[in-house]
């Protein structure tokens, strides 16, 4: 995102967030037409709706701004991914992500 960012003409914006209640988020990030994207980096193959809790969290808190959510994890061995967590939140193995890098860059994840 970052190379992208600057490649275009970007600032260079690139944030891990945490709040006083230890809600975190992996990498914020500028999004589509001044929204926010919202990652979060997983080591697990198995993605369950728990992991999105502080993705939703946050989401919910951003009021005035389009806010996208992405969990990246490891592929699972058999069969595909999960591609929706909870309501509003994705998820992408880390060969799916990278595939689709460019085009999450233009619209959106």
């Amino acid at each position: 995102m970052i190379k992208n960012q600057m490649n275009s003409g970007g600032r260079r914006e690139l944030y891990f967030f945490r709040d006083q209640q230890g809600l975190e988020v992996d990498f914020m990030a500028p999004g589509s037409r001044g929204g926010l994207r919202l990652i979060e980096v997983k080591w697990s193959k198995t993605i369950v709706p728990a992991m999105a809790k502080s993705l939703v969290q946050l989401r919910r808190a951003i009021r005035r701004r389009t806010v996208e959510c992405l969990i990246v994890h490891r592929a699972p061995k058999h069969g595909p991914g999960t591609s929706t967590v909870a309501p509003g939140v994705k998820s992408w193995s880390v060969e799916e992500f990278l595939q689709s890098y460019p085009s999450a860059l233009r619209s959106g994840i």
